[in-house]
């Protein structure tokens, strides 16, 4: 177990239910994500727009992500699942963390469930923002 998988299993995800890519080559990711059914950006923060936010919107992935930092940049579609709710900045404060902070558990898994529940639709507007 590499990775994530060793975060993964003894947090209850069963063996088996996760597949790890490896490396992947930049020419085979659009392929690889176009199999994703949604993807999941929680982050505290993003210097800059994210990559992997990115390149999933290319490919018209629906996209649940962090409203923070460079999310935001991003996130003016209304096309996407943006996570709204933020807790309280982390801990003590950090010079360079202003506008840091956790997105809500409750929020993702309501996103998570909308999605599920209109895949179809989710992908169309995925498509969309695409």
């Amino acid at each position: 177990m590499f990775g994530f998988h060793r975060w993964a299993v003894p947090n209850g995800f069963p063996e088996g239910s996760l597949v790890d890519a490896g490396d992947v080559p930049q020419s085979a990711v659009a392929n690889l994500l176009a199999e994703v059914d949604v993807a999941l950006l929680p982050g505290r923060a993003e210097y800059d727009q994210n990559t992997r936010l990115l390149e999933c919107l290319a490919v018209g992935v629906p996209v649940i992500a962090s409203d923070k930092t460079g999310h935001r940049d991003v996130l003016d579609s209304r096309d996407l699942w943006p996570l709204t709710e933020q807790r309280a900045p982390l801990g003590a404060p950090i010079e360079g963390t202003d506008g840091w902070g956790e997105s809500s558990i409750d929020e993702i898994v309501a996103h998570l469930e909308w999605i599920y529940e209109h895949r179809d639709e989710a992908r169309a507007m995925a498509a969309v923002a695409r």
